[in-house]
């Protein structure tokens, strides 16, 4: 699988080395790289260490599935 992460919002603090991070993900498998079989919403949180910006928490949220993605089953915790 290969994941594709479209952001639609970045905030940045003016107070603190954080950022938010909201958007669309799909899936996509790699013998088939144009047909998206999942996708959904994720966030992420970032926190800045020097010059770098670090990921230090994601969520992603599967909406939507076609064709074998479908039929897996969900993970409950």
């Amino acid at each position: 699988m290969t994941y594709v992460r479209e952001p639609a919002e970045i905030v940045v603090s003016t107070k603190w080395p954080l950022a938010y991070e909201r958007g669309h993900w799909t899936g996509r498998l790699r013998a088939s790289p144009n047909v998206p079989i999942l996708s959904g919403e994720y966030s992420a949180q970032w926190v800045k260490s020097g010059t770098q910006w670090l990921i230090r928490s994601e969520v992603y949220v599967a909406i939507d599935c076609a064709g074998p993605a479908c039929a897996w089953p969900p993970v409950a915790p």
